[in-house]
């Protein structure tokens, strides 16, 4: 879905992959874009840092958190106008202890309190 902005956090982390050797960027979910963001990852050459995981269990994305550095959620308001509104994905990662960064979007800055409890930037930004 549009909405989840994977394409505008893929592009970010093309563009610092190299700021450490460590650097892995892991999405979980399904959905019609999975083939344009797998072109997207060959196209920018990330097929090493960035990784579609598909569904999974609650229990395979808690570990996922536990093992992570950070949560990213790129959301931003689709072509048709479609928003997210408070992501359940994003109150979960605060919850676990994982610092946030997302986008100024919808309900999000009513739950990530920025340079707070997390980090936002504007929809579509790659650069910061």
């Amino acid at each position: 879905m549009e909405k989840k902005g994977f394409e505008y956090s893929i592009r970010a982390v093309a563009r610092v992959r190299d700021v450490g050797p460590g650097l892995r960027y892991d999405i979980v979910g399904d959905g019609p874009l999975h083939q344009q963001l797998e072109n997207l990852i060959r196209e920018l050459g990330v097929e090493r840092k960035v990784f579609l995981h598909g569904s999974q269990t609650g229990e395979v994305v808690q570990r996922m958190m536990a093992e992570a550095h950070l949560f990213v959620l790129a959301s931003v308001t689709a072509a048709n106008g479609d928003q997210e509104g408070t992501p359940v994905s994003l109150l979960e990662a605060q919850a676990s202890g994982l610092p946030v960064l997302s986008t100024w979007h919808s309900g999000i800055p009513e739950v990530v309190l920025h340079e707070q409890t997390g980090f936002l930037v504007a929809e579509r930004d790659t650069k910061h």
